[in-house]
């Protein structure tokens, strides 16, 4: 088999979960190979024998938006995914992390600071794309005091190290030449000129991507009686 196709088999299963043999037999029969069937399992194989030794669980806050923004970003999500075939997220504006405990004082902690934070108006900058797996392709975010208020209180509560803090709310996952995100863009429809952030959610990440879980949801209304209705699983 070619050895960029193995490359991709295994970068795909490894970073992003979502290896499928089929996804790869077309590429396979034009590129003369045959056996990605035995290909497909040995990644499989090693797969598994890499993510035994990192099982420890791992959660972030993510900020998330009211339902119109939403509808739009997942909208913008979805075309890009069409057009440069990464893995299926939730669209969201990472706030802080990573953590590792997530304990009743925690999560008291986090409810505590949602009820007393305002949504956020969040004004948009276009598109940016990076060499980077993680901030490959995104909406840009302004930076605002009501960001960094935020994120600052989450950081606190959270025993986080303040570190470099690049809002945005990423579109695409994954390893692609700037010149063809640069031909997506182009394709795109300008994001919202302002995006209403209304809640913040606890999220469970695991091996893969779309195996990523939302555990607790927040709105952000600071509204100190509103306690007793917050923090159910969703």
């Amino acid at each position: 088999l070619n050895p960029l196709l193995c490359d991709r088999i295994l970068y795909d299963s490894l970073v992003f979960g979502f290896c499928n043999e089929n996804r790869y037999a077309s590429f396979c029969s034009l590129q003369g190979g045959s056996g990605v069937s035995n290909l497909y399992a040995s990644v499989k194989n090693l797969k598994a024998g890499i993510m035994t030794e990192s099982n420890k669980k791992t959660y972030y806050i993510w900020g998330e938006f009211s339902h119109i923004d939403f509808t739009s970003l997942n909208k913008l999500h979805q075309r890009v995914n069409q057009l440069l075939h990464g893995p299926d997220f939730i669209v969201h504006l990472t706030l802080s992390g990573p953590f590792y405990d997530l304990d009743e004082a925690t999560i008291g902690g986090i409810e505590d600071l949602a009820v007393t934070n305002n949504m956020i108006e969040m004004t948009t900058n276009g598109y940016g794309i990076e060499d980077n797996i993680f901030q490959s392709f995104y909406v840009q975010i302004q930076m605002s005091s009501e960001l960094i208020n935020l994120k600052g209180r989450l950081d606190d509560l959270l025993n986080i190290t303040p570190k470099d803090f690049n809002p945005h709310i990423s579109l695409f996952y994954g390893n692609i030449r700037q010149t063809l995100k640069q031909e997506v863009i182009s394709k795109l429809d300008t994001p919202p000129e302002v995006i209403t952030l209304d809640r913040i959610s606890i999220v469970e990440i695991v091996d893969d991507v779309e195996s990523w879980e939302v555990l607790y949801t927040y709105p952000l209304i600071q509204k100190l009686n509103a306690k007793l209705t917050l923090g159910r699983p969703v």
